[in-house]
């Protein structure tokens, strides 16, 4: 059975060393690209370099293959290899000869070495080999055919493997079990080269049999100069027969963001505490992730540590870390499988660039008998040395069977922090797998930048003021950035992370107004952008320019307001905002302001708000003018908002507005639910609904609020689409039932009932009957408010409609005419105290009811609550 081997590492164990080297930049020529490094592979070379008796013999050979003219250099003169240089080319055969030696065991070395550059500019891959011969006359043996002392067999091979053995002394073999294998011949004679069978019986009872084939030759003069050499006989299990690439094991540790604990931070490859009190990272044994852990079926040690973007941290301080998986019981009961396991690792560095100086392996080790690397070694250590960024390291595992498990990390008392994601374990061909190299991962590009800017930093027309600004962002990039503004008037003071102050830490650094950060992933939630003082009498644009690898990812635009002299200064208002009751009788129907221009100002309200009347219209410049907004008529229905603007125009500059916010409050009832909130949907009924819902969407002064006949309760209904057409219009038929047509996706029905107080956990169901015309929408959701948050009143589910995922909680009949029964009963976690219980019913999909086609523009298909008296009309009730 051929042995595989990883290409791309060496175990720890084995003496060989492959380097590559390069010329700097400084001696290349201007305007050429330096070449790759040469590819050099060997094959028959043993894992511990050439062995040789005293007494000089046949030469011992191994193939060279190389894409570059190669030459081979040594360190002593008691061998010779041949050829010693030669062109690009593959299975080239190198012969290695030694001279007798008549002194001390001695040692020596040669180096193969290929260069794609040229002599000035060379640019090589070294690959250098031991070896050792023995003392004069002293006991010695040269196995042929070997690379390490371990042969394996298939279960069904029976084929034999020829070794040739060359012993200074006559020898003989013994073997430790002949049951399943056996050696010819058992004996040879001293300084002759005999070719040694080893046959295997095909397996028939299923198991691994192992064996020891011990070689001893033995001075017989001097019976203590005696030399053994023991081989390793192994016949594996019967081959698993899952097809290659079949993945036994795959985790993207999704599971760790989806069990996050709070209240620890999210984000941030370092360790450092983003709100100054609570690391990013806990120990995987921590309440709320150790059961999600413990599902996957892992066991750990107690230095792993889950991180928030779905990864994990092997080690902690001087301690390392180990991850185990459960048995790999996926693979065929009693057989072997040959496995590619394969995951994401980075090595730990500090926010500030600190890496761990106490090792740079990243350890896997299997449950023997399997093993890894080659078919001796349990264990292996692979080099990471990349921090900030993934790459994808690979493993040949021989002889897995259902009961092995694979550990990622140790237990080392050593400070060699680790991170780990992606594992992947799949089933390999056992014949002729190469592990891959080790491969950068091109981690897709994952932003989050927010203006965390305190509120009265911008203007309604989000602009900061003409006095200056310092803008308070978070920026967290997954890759290295940097960031720059465009203009000379906005620039970067502050790029920190988990402290406050001017300047950079954790990984960033400020200099000539351009900030650079390489802790990837980490939220600078200190990144201050400081506008001046605008000094002109003009608006401006600015940005921040956040890039990676020279990309714009992100532009961030700062908008400031024109400078003096022009503005307005308003007294006796919080927030430009103006209430007024509901009765017009009222005292507090009337609020009185001051408004002081810098120049000449006039008032102009909406033709459409008549409900409030503003008085006078217009002030001269420097006085302090009293404005009066009073209440014109009654409002009988559900609180309504309008306002009305100030403006300046001076002589040569833009003009300068203030908005005044206006709100009438409802005279509605609060309803205690004693008993439930009752529509009643007649034709009697009919002209006394009309009044306060029929309104075409665009008309600002019709009513939107149909009142329950029993208790504190309006129905209402939102249209959104842009420029509210004719067609989005809102209607009570001859049998009292409310309808609509023009409807959109995101429009909605509000069934709102005004309470004083409701108590957390109360019961509330909403009952009643609805449809859609044919042409009008099928896919609805009920959703109620639960303090602030909407949430599904109704199972939630899911259908690919038009090429997108639709959710929702109804869907209407598809023959226009059948009523779908609503209802619903949920509970409020939340209290409310004078506010509103309110359920909304939104349009979720652009697909019509009778066949799901899509619309190009709202029509008159119709959407209605049906009734008929207070049976099945909509009610809202509390309920144990």
């Amino acid at each position: 059975m051929k042995k595989l081997r990883n290409k791309w590492f060496l175990p720890l164990f084995c003496a060989a060393l492959l380097a590559t080297g390069a010329c700097s930049e400084d001696d290349t020529e201007s305007g050429t690209r330096e070449p790759l490094p040469p590819t050099l592979t060997t094959e028959n070379i043993p894992d511990g370099g050439f062995s040789f008796l005293y007494s000089a013999q046949e030469p011992q050979t191994f193939l060279l293959s190389t894409d570059a003219p190669w030459e081979i250099t040594k360190t002593s003169g008691w061998f010779v290899v041949s050829p010693k240089e030669g062109e690009a080319g593959q299975g080239i055969e190198i012969t290695v000869l030694a001279d007798q030696n008549e002194g001390e065991e001695r040692t020596g070395e040669f180096t193969i070495r290929a260069n794609s550059g040229n002599n000035l500019h060379p640019v090589y891959t070294e690959y250098t080999v031991e070896l050792r011969q023995d003392a004069f006359r002293a006991a010695g043996i040269t196995v042929e055919g070997l690379t390490e002392d371990v042969l394996t067999f298939a279960a069904e091979e029976s084929a034999a493997t020829t070794l040739y053995v060359t012993a200074s002394y006559d020898w003989n073999i013994t073997l430790s079990d002949d049951s399943w294998v056996g050696i010819s011949p058992m004996n040879g004679t001293a300084s002759e080269r005999t070719a040694v069978k080893v046959t295997p019986k095909p397996s028939t009872d299923g198991k691994r049999h192992e064996a020891t084939m011990t070689i001893t030759a033995t001075d017989p003069i001097y019976p203590e100069n005696t030399a053994t050499r023991e081989i390793a006989l192994v016949q594996m299990l019967p081959s698993d027969s899952h097809p290659e690439g079949t993945v036994f094991w795959q985790d993207d540790f999704g599971w760790v963001t989806e069990n996050w604990v709070e209240p620890y931070t999210k984000y941030g490859w370092p360790s450092v505490a983003i709100d100054g009190r609570n690391n990013n990272e806990f120990a995987l044994s921590t309440d709320g992730m150790a059961s999600a852990a413990a599902e996957k079926g892992y066991t750990y040690s107690p230095s792993v540590y889950a991180r928030y973007e779905g990864h994990l941290k092997l080690g902690k301080t001087a301690n390392m870390g180990s991850i185990t998986t459960p048995s790999l019981s996926d693979i065929d009961a009693g057989k072997n499988a040959t496995l590619l396991v394969q995951f994401d690792a980075a090595a730990y560095s500090s926010a500030g660039g600190s890496v761990d100086n106490g090792d740079t392996h990243f350890y896997v080790s299997v449950t023997p008998p399997a093993t890894i690397g080659g078919m001796e070694e349990s264990e292996v250590g692979i080099e990471v040395t990349n921090v900030w960024s993934w790459t994808r390291y690979s493993v040949l595992v021989y002889g897995a069977t259902a009961e092995t498990k694979i550990t990622f990390g140790s237990e080392r008392a050593v400070k060699c922090r680790l991170y780990l994601d992606n594992i992947s374990i799949s089933r390999a061909a056992d014949e002729g797998t190469e592990t891959p190299e080790p491969q950068p991962v091109e981690t897709p590009l994952d932003k989050e930048i927010v203006d965390n800017s305190p509120a009265g930093t911008y203007n309604s027309s989000n602009e900061v003021s003409k006095d200056g600004a310092t803008l308070l962002y978070s920026v967290r990039v997954n890759k290295a950035w940097s960031a720059e503004s465009d203009c000379d008037w906005l620039t970067i003071t502050a790029v920190r992370c988990g402290s406050t102050g001017t300047g950079a830490d954790n990984g960033a650094s400020l200099s000539g107004g351009i900030a650079t950060v390489s802790a990837t992933g980490l939220p600078y939630n200190q990144t201050l952008f400081a506008a001046a003082e605008n000094k002109t009498t003009e608006a401006r644009t600015g940005h921040i320019l956040i890039k990676v690898n020279g990309e714009t990812i992100e532009t961030v635009t700062v908008k400031q307001e024109a400078g003096a002299p022009a503005s307005f200064d308003i007294q006796g208002l919080n927030d430009n905002a103006v209430t007024l009751a509901s009765d017009p009788a009222s005292s507090e129907a009337s609020v009185t302001f001051t408004v002081t221009g810098t120049h000449d100002w006039t008032a102009s309200v909406p033709s459409g708000e008549t409900w409030y009347t503003v008085s006078p219209l217009e002030g001269a410049a420097g006085q302090a003018v009293e404005v009066t907004v009073s209440a014109a008529e009654k409002n009988e229905g559900a609180a309504r908002n309008g306002s009305f603007t100030l403006t300046m125009t001076p002589e040569g500059l833009e003009p300068v507005t203030e908005t005044i916010t206006v709100t009438q409050n409802s005279p509605e009832e609060m309803w205690d639910l004693s008993a439930p909130v009752q529509w009643n949907f007649s034709a009697e009924n009919m002209p006394n609904y009309q009044d306060f819902f029929n309104g075409k969407a665009s008309d600002p002064t019709s009513k939107n609020a149909l009142p329950a006949d029993q208790g504190s309760g309006y129905i209402s209904f939102t249209h959104n689409y842009e420029g509210l057409p004719d067609v989005c219009e809102r209607q009570v038929g001859s049998t009292g039932h409310p309808f609509v047509t023009g409807v959109w996706p995101g429009d909605y029905w509000s069934f709102r009932v005004p309470v004083a107080s409701l108590a957390a956990g109360s019961k509330i169901r909403f009952t009643g009957i609805t449809r859609t015309s044919k042409t009008g929408h099928k896919f609805w959701k009920l959703v109620y408010n639960d303090g602030g948050e909407w949430k599904p009143a109704a199972t939630l589910l899911t259908k690919e409609v038009n090429s997108e995922t639709v959710e929702y909680t109804h869907a209407m009949a598809n023959d226009g005419g059948t009523n779908i029964e609503v209802d619903a009963t949920v509970t409020f976690t939340n209290a409310i105290n004078n506010g509103d219980i309110e359920f909304r019913f939104i349009c979720m999909a652009n697909a019509q009811s009778s066949n799901e086609a899509p619309l190009s523009a709202p029509n008159t298909g119709t959407s209605r609550w049906a009734g008929a008296g207070t049976a099945d009309s909509p009610r809202i009730e509390a309920v144990q």
